[in-house]
């Protein structure tokens, strides 16, 4: 492994790669856009669950995943709470 890279969570991350949130259902998904760094959007993803203007709770029952916008891998998945 290079030195840049690092493993977080059993993810290899590669400081130059960016990532994505995207919700999920059966019937729907979204992205709010955003491309960043995978910290920022695992911090995402904790104040979408307190937040009122969040897909978060849109999606319950679904999921909330990170995307690797490089490599279109996901990365970290969640099931949201119904």
């Amino acid at each position: 492994m290079a030195e840049e890279e690092k493993v977080q969570d059993s993810v290899v991350v590669k400081p130059y790669y960016t990532y994505k949130v995207v919700y999920n259902d059966d019937c729907n998904s979204d992205s709010q856009g955003v491309e960043e760094s995978l910290e920022e959007c695992m911090s995402r993803i904790e104040y979408d669950k307190s937040s009122s203007d969040s897909y978060y709770a849109d999606y319950k029952g679904g999921n909330v995943s990170v995307y690797c916008v490089e490599t279109e891998e996901e990365v970290y998945c969640e099931v949201i709470p119904e």
